[in-house]
């Protein structure tokens, strides 16, 4: 089996080569002369040669001693060097985050987070991968992401979540649709209008699923796969959809609006950070969860209308990154 030296008996060995001198290396490194004389009885010991030439003149390395001497500075000047860049991680001097968000926030939110902890932190890298909740969640899981904006799901065992806004459900509507002149659309609302709807199976689709099933079968649908694609119908005039405030387009899209949707019991889902249970958040993920809780609560960022800011107490902040 492989034996490992002890770095302070290799220490203890090149100083008092270094120095040519017992006392001097014991004052150096700020031991008794007899512990230098300990450290390096132990390295030989270890080892199981003499290294070190002790006369009344002089102090210096044996023949195995002067041929080790190199591999030791180096194995010194190694464990610094790690110590080094770990407590360059330790501090954000250096490292990397792996976020996964889901496209709503990644595109609308984010960029500002990361702004922010970018000019803080300039020499930690963030990649950030944008996907669906369920791909988001497997990533997590398999080790592929250190920190995820998404969905929360308090079922997932295998992920801790820390919810960050509540976010209704709104109506979207072209913008000359006969219902947009209303300030609030009720299920009732909806009868006999064309609804552009995503396919089942898809997470946002389950919302409103029960709403679906209360209206007419023979009801006119149009159904598809991607947000952006249901938007771009109701932009065409092609029907309304049921839409997260987050997933809805921002006022800069002139030609939809969207409107509160008026239902019992109303429709939301909470959105919010998710970390894997079985690996603890790096000093970099910390200071990201952090960042962005400070974002959100600086009164910069004004969440899109149906969205609402829930933000955690200290005491939720202390479960998530124990």
């Amino acid at each position: 089996m492989t034996r490992y030296p002890n770095l302070r008996h290799v220490r203890a060995f090149v100083e008092v080569i270094r120095l040519r001198s017992f006392a001097a290396a014991a004052d150096r490194l700020h031991m008794s002369p007899s512990a230098i004389s300990q450290a390096i009885a132990g390295l030989e010991g270890q080892i199981g040669v003499r290294l070190v030439d002790r006369t009344s003149r002089d102090i210096g390395p044996t023949a195995a001693g002067e041929e080790l001497l190199p591999g030791f500075i180096r194995l010194l000047d190694d464990a610094e060097l790690t110590m080094r860049h770990g407590a360059d991680w330790a501090h954000l001097r250096r490292g990397s985050l792996r976020l996964l968000a889901i496209p709503s926030v990644a595109y609308r939110m984010l960029p500002a987070i990361v702004r922010r902890f970018d000019a803080r932190h300039p020499m930690v890298g963030v990649t950030v991968g944008d996907d669906k909740d369920p791909s988001l969640r497997q990533r997590l899981r398999s080790g592929e992401g250190d920190l995820a904006l998404l969905t929360c799901d308090s079922s997932e065992p295998a992920l801790r979540s820390m919810p960050l806004m509540r976010d209704g459900f709104r109506v979207l509507l072209p913008r000359r649709h006969p219902l947009a002149s209303r300030t609030v659309i009720r299920e009732a609302d909806l009868l006999g209008v064309t609804l552009i709807l995503l396919k089942p199976g898809l997470m946002l689709r389950a919302y409103v699923e029960g709403v679906v099933a209360r209206l007419p079968i023979a009801q006119r649908r149009i159904e598809v796969e991607q947000n952006q694609t249901l938007i771009g119908m109701v932009e065409a005039g092609l029907g309304v959809a049921l839409l997260s405030g987050l997933a809805c387009p921002s006022v800069a899209l002139r030609s939809v609006v969207s409107r509160p949707f008026a239902t019992r019991p109303a429709i939301s889902r909470l959105v919010g950070f998710a970390r894997p249970v079985d690996r603890a958040p790096s000093p970099v993920a910390e200071a990201f969860v952090r960042t962005a809780l400070e974002y959100l609560g600086s009164g910069e960022y004004q969440p899109p209308e149906g969205v609402d800011l829930q933000l955690p107490t200290e005491a939720e902040l202390r479960r998530f990154l124990p």
